[in-house]
């Protein structure tokens, strides 16, 4: 199921200025990135892509239950490349870190990346090395967490940050050619070439794993299974 990771410092990554530009009543772009949202999600749908079996997870740990001491979880395959991981701090004594963990022959394990709450809420964090298996290691400081971890697919991250600035640059335009007009249609080309090229997991039956045939292109879908 679609998610929107999408922060001001993603959208800073296209223009480093984005922040001064905001609007006098404006403190912030959180209406731009909902409507983006709609907008990608309706895209997709107009191409017959159900919400539902769009951006599967790989599944860490699931956060059914609290834990008060460390905990280190199965290691899971990782048969499709996805590259964001996902912490979402469900509750929290004082505070809970987590430290992902990738190995290619799973025996030797290896640190990719380590995540500190001391709230509820989500934390992201972008994976620049893929490994052919997982596990993350929940350290509570004290008290005890209840914590989701996985990893998702990140094509969607940058459809969601184009379709925001798109938003942003269309209410700034003064003039047809004006600078803003420019940066605007330079953004309209990036997403529609994604769009239309990209491949992306879709699983048909929902079992949370990406088998053979489960991919589907977005501008013409393969249901291969």
């Amino acid at each position: 199921m679609l998610r929107n990771f999408t922060t001001l410092s993603d959208l800073k990554a296209y223009i480093p200025n984005l922040e001064n530009l905001l609007w006098t009543d404006n403190e912030n772009y959180s209406a731009q990135i909902a409507a983006a949202e709609r907008e990608v999600r309706d895209d997709l749908l107009n191409r017959g892509l159900r919400d539902v079996y769009l951006r599967p997870d790989l599944t860490l740990n699931a956060g059914t239950s609290a834990v008060s001491v460390s905990t280190q979880t199965d290691s899971v395959s990782e048969t499709y490349q996805r590259a964001r991981w996902v912490v979402n701090v469900k509750a929290v004594t004082s505070s809970v870190t987590l430290t992902l963990q990738g190995s290619n022959d799973n025996e030797t394990f290896e640190t990719v990346e380590t995540i500190t709450a001391t709230e509820t809420g989500v934390t992201t964090a972008l994976i620049g090395k893929p490994f052919s298996y997982y596990r993350a290691i929940i350290v509570p400081s004290t008290g005890s967490a209840t914590v989701e971890t996985y990893l998702t697919e990140t094509i969607y991250d940058t459809l969601f940050a184009y379709k925001t600035l798109i938003i942003i640059l269309t209410s700034m335009i003064v003039s047809e050619n004006d600078q803003w007009a420019t940066k605007q249609r330079y953004f309209m080309e990036q997403y529609s070439q994604l769009l239309n090229k990209a491949k992306i997991a879709y699983d048909s039956n929902q079992d949370g794993d990406i088998e053979s045939g489960e991919t589907a292109s977005m501008n013409i879908v393969a249901y291969l299974k």
